[in-house]
C-alpha cells in the first residue's frame, strides 16, 4: 500500500479533520451566544448523513454524501467548544459576583505552580456566597495568587478543598499594543477570574480531595523526581535531567531556559514526541526478547506497550504534545498487534480528531500546533532531504540522517515560530546532532534507573551514566549558545504572514509530490506578492512618527518613534532587575512590530536633542508635540501651553494646580500611581471638565503623528 498523502482513500480522518477544525475556529471567533439553529441543523444533517448512508448510491452521486457529512463534522467542532467554554455553564460564579463585595469561595486546588513571588493555585469552584450562610452551588475554575511574604504554613497543594474570603476579579486584556494576551492563552484552559489573597485568608478544609488517579501519579513522580535528586547531585543536572526525564520544569532557571531556547533544543525539555517514540521503541525491543509461538503474543505486546506508554504519559503531566504522541503511538501499537499497515498521516489526523474532540481549546496550544507541524515536516520532507545525499559510512549516514529529521521539521515550524517567539535559531541542526542523540541516551538511562534503583550496585553505575550525560548534553548546549550569530532576534511577523508562509509551504510540497515544476509558479508568485508588501509595510514603517506612554505596574516608560529609532525614558534601573524584564516584557513585542532596529535607553532627567526631539526637565518636543512629564508641583509663576500632561510616581499634585501652571489638551496617569490617587485625580477631572486617559483601565497611551 502506498503511502500517498493525496490519497484521499487511505487518509479518511484527513477529510474529517479538516470540516471538523474549521467548526473549532469559527466558534472561537465568532463567540455565539445561542445554539439552538445549530442543534436544529446538526440533528437534520446528521439524519440525512444516515440516510445516504444506509441507501446504495453510484459512484457518481457518492459526493452527495459528503455534503451533510461536512456539515455535522463542522457543527460537531462547532458546539463541542461552545459547550468546552465553561462560561456557557448556566450556574457559573460569575452570576453571583459584583464590583463591590470580597467573596467566600469554596473550592478544590487542581492545579498548583511555584512562582518567584507567589503561589499560583487553579481552584474548581464549588460554592460562592457573600457570607456563609448564602453559598451557592456554583461551577468555574478560579486562578488565585497567593503573596510568598504572607506565607506561614505550607500552601495549598492539589486535591485540598479550601474556603478563601477575597474579592474576585475578571482577567483583564492586556493594557499595551501587541503585549502578550494572557486574558486569551488562560481563556483557552477554560480560566476567565483571578483572585489575590494572603495566607491568613486560606483555610485548607480538607486533602485527597482531587481526582484519586492524579494523586496517585503525583505521588510516584514526587518519589521518581526524589530519586533523581539522589543521584543529579547539582542544581543544574537536576533541573535539565527532571525536565528531560519526568517533564518536571519548576527546577529549571532562566539561564537553562534561555540556553535551550536560543538553540531550538526546548523540545528537549517538553516531553514530547521523540520521548514517547524513545520509549515506545525501547519497550518493543525489551519486549521482543519474549520468544513465544502463541499467535496472539504480538496483540498481547501491542496492549502492554500502550499501557507502558500511557503510564509514562500520566508520569510526566500528561501535556498538550505528550498526548498527541501518546494517541498517536496507541495507533501505531494497534496496527502493528493486528498486522495492519496504517497511513502516518491518517493517523496523525485520527490522533489530532480524538484529542480535539476530548479539548477543542488544544487547537490554539502552541505545544499542540508545533508538535504536530514538526512531524509533519519529519514525515513529508525528511526522506526526500535525505535522499539528496547518499552516505555509505554509517556514522556518517547517521549524522546526515539526524541533520534531516532537524532540518525537516524546522521548515515547517519556522513560521509558527517566528509568530510566537520572533527568534530563529540558526545552529538547530547541530543542536539535533549532537544534543539530542545525548538526550536519548539520559532519557533510557533515567528509566532503567527508575526500574533497577532498589538494586544498590546497578542504581549507582546508572546514576553516574545519567549524571554524565545530562552533563555533556548541558555542555553542548551551553557551547552551542556561545556560538556566533546563534540566534536572529527581532523577528515580527503577523498571522497573515504566518498563513500566506504555510500557503507557500503547502504549494512546495505539492509541487514536489507530484513532479510537476509548472506548479512551482503558485507558491513563487505569493511569495513574490509577499516580499513587495513586505517590502512597502518597511517603506511605511520608515515614516511612522508615535508617542506612546505603556501601562506598567509601579513603572513610568514613555517611547518616542521615530521611523525605525526608539527613543525611550523611564527611571534608572539594572537589566537584571524585575524593572527591566516588566519593561520588556510591556514593550518589546510593539517594538517589533514597528521593526525598530535602533533603541537609545535614557533616563527622564537626561538632556537630550536631536534633530526632532528635545528633552530637558521632563519636558520632551517631538515634531512639534509637546509632553510634560509630572512628578511634582513646578515652580510658582511657571506658565507653559503644552499638549500633554503625563502624571507619574504618586506626584501630591491637585488638578486645579496644575491648571494654574499649564495649558494643555489631555492628562494621563499611568501604571506608576497607585488607584486611589488616579481615582481622586478623575474625579477632579470630571468637575473640571478636563480630558483625561487613565492607562489602568483605558491601557497605553499611542499618539500617532505626522512628519
Amino acid at each position: 500500500m502506498t503511502h500517498n498523502p493525496f490519497n484521499w482513500r487511505e487518509t479518511p480522518f484527513v477529510r474529517l479533520i479538516l470540516p471538523f477544525i474549521l467548526g473549532i475556529v469559527c466558534a472561537v471567533i465568532g463567540e455565539p451566544q445561542t445554539t439552538i439553529a445549530s442543534n436544529i441543523i446538526l440533528l437534520l444533517s446528521a439524519c440525512c448523513t444516515i440516510f445516504l448512508w444506509l441507501k446504495p448510491t453510484t459512484y457518481r452521486w457518492r459526493w452527495l454524501f459528503g455534503i451533510p457529512l461536512s456539515i455535522v463534522l463542522f457543527l460537531l467542532g462547532f458546539q463541542s467548544t461552545f459547550y468546552h467554554n465553561e462560561l456557557t455553564e448556566t450556574n457559573h460564579f460569575k452570576s453571583f459576583l459584583d464590583n463591590t463585595n470580597e467573596k467566600i469561595v469554596l473550592g478544590i486546588v487542581t492545579d498548583y505552580v511555584e512562582k518567584p513571588t507567589n503561589h499560583r493555585c487553579t481552584i474548581s469552584v464549588q460554592q460562592l456566597g457573600s457570607h456563609t450562610d448564602s453559598l451557592h452551588d456554583v461551577s468555574g475554575n478560579l486562578l488565585l495568587y497567593i503573596r510568598k511574604d504572607s506565607l506561614q504554613n505550607s500552601p495549598p497543594q492539589y486535591g485540598d478543598l479550601i474556603v478563601l474570603h477575597a474579592a474576585i476579579s475578571e482577567i483583564e486584556p492586556p493594557k499595551n499594543p501587541d503585549a502578550f494576551d494572557f486574558k486569551r492563552y488562560l481563556h483557552f484552559q477554560n480560566i476567565h477570574f483571578q483572585s489575590f489573597a494572603k495566607q491568613e485568608n486560606i483555610k485548607i478544609l480538607a486533602s485527597r480531595k482531587g481526582n484519586p488517579l492524579i494523586h496517585t501519579i503525583k505521588n510516584w513522580q514526587q518519589k521518581l523526581i526524589y530519586i533523581l535528586k539522589n543521584h543529579l547531585k547539582t542544581e543544574r543536572e537536576f533541573a535539565v535531567g527532571s525536565a528531560l526525564i519526568l517533564g518536571y520544569r519548576d527546577a529549571i532557571t532562566d539561564e537553562v531556559r534561555d540556553a535551550y531556547v536560543e538553540t531550538g533544543s526546548m523540545h528537549i525539555l517538553a516531553v514530547s514526541g521523540m520521548h514517547i517514540l524513545l520509549i515506545f521503541n525501547g519497550f518493543n525491543w525489551f519486549l521482543s526478547f519474549y520468544k513465544t509461538g502463541n499467535r496472539h503474543w504480538r496483540q498481547s505486546k501491542a496492549g502492554i506497550s500502550i499501557v507502558l506508554i500511557w503510564l509514562f504519559t500520566l508520569l510526566t503531566g500528561a501535556g498538550a504534545s505528550v498526548l498527541r504522541a501518546a494517541v498517536m503511538a496507541t495507533f501505531l501499537a494497534i496496527g502493528n498487534g493486528w498486522g495492519r499497515q496504517m497511513n502516518i498521516y491518517n493517523i496523525l489526523a485520527a490522533s489530532a480528531f480524538a484529542l480535539l474532540l476530548w479539548n477543542p481549546f488544544w487547537l490554539f496550544d502552541v505545544g499542540f500546533q508545533l508538535s504536530y507541524l514538526a512531524v509533519l515536516g519529519i514525515v513529508f520532507f525528511q526522506p526526500k532531504l535525505s535522499k539528496l545525499l547518499i552516505i555509505n559510512n554509517k556514522i556518517f549516514r547517521y549524522a546526515w540522517e539526524a541533520t534531516t529529521v532537524g532540518l525537516a521539521a524546522q521548515i515547517v515550524v519556522t513560521p509558527i515560530s517566528l509568530y510566537y517567539f520572533h527568534q530563529f535559531p540558526t545552529y538547530f541542526w547541530l543542536s539535533g546532532l549532537l544534543a539530542v542523540p545525548v538526550s536519548s541516551g539520559a532519557l533510557y538511562a533515567g528509566v532503567g534507573l527508575f526500574f533497577f534503583h532498589q538494586v544498590p550496585f546497578l542504581s549507582e553505575w546508572l546514576g553516574k551514566i545519567l549524571f554524565c550525560l545530562v552533563w555533556a548534553m548541558n555542555e553542548i548546549v551551553f557551547f552551542i549558545q556561545k556560538l556566533p550569530l546563534s540566534i536572529v532576534t527581532g523577528i515580527w511577523l503577523s498571522l497573515v504572514g504566518v498563513l500566506s508562509l504555510y500557503l507557500v509551504l503547502f504549494g512546495i510540497a505539492v509541487s514536489i509530490k507530484t513532479h510537476l515544476l509548472r506548479t512551482l509558479i503558485y507558491p513563487l508568485s505569493l511569495l513574490t506578492i509577499l516580499s513587495v508588501v513586505y517590502a512597502f509595510a518597511s517603506i511605511k514603517k520608515i515614516h511612522h512618527r508615535e508617542i506612546i506612554v505603556y501601562h506598567i505596574y509601579r513603572n513610568s516608560v514613555v517611547d518616542f518613534i521615530d521611523g525605525e529609532k526608539c527613543y525611550s525614558f523611564s527611571e534608572k534601573f539594572s537589566e537584571k532587575s524585575d524593572t527591566f524584564n516588566k519593561i520588556k516584557f510591556a514593550t518589546e513585542n510593539h517594538r517589533l512590530q514597528l521593526r525598530i532596529n535602533t533603541l537609545e535607553n535614557y533616563n527622564f532627567k537626561d538632556y537630550v536633542k536631536n534633530e526632532h526631539l528635545l528633552h530637558h526637565y521632563n519636558i520632551s518636543q517631538f515634531y512639534g508635540h509637546t509632553l510634560v512629564i509630572l512628578d511634582k508641583l513646578p515652580p510658582k509663576g511657571v506658565f507653559l501651553q503644552v499638549n500633554t500632561i503625563l502624571i507619574c510616581k504618586n506626584a501630591r499634585i491637585n488638578i486645579s494646580d496644575i491648571t494654574q501652571s499649564f495649558r494643555f489638551d489631555t492628562i494621563i496617569f499611568d501604571g506608576s500611581n497607585a488607584r486611589w490617587r488616579i481615582e481622586r485625580w478623575k474625579n477632579e477631572c470630571h468637575n473640571l471638565g478636563i480630558p483625561f486617559h487613565n492607562t489602568s483601565e483605558q491601557g497605553a497611551w499611542v499618539k500617532k503623528l505626522t512628519k
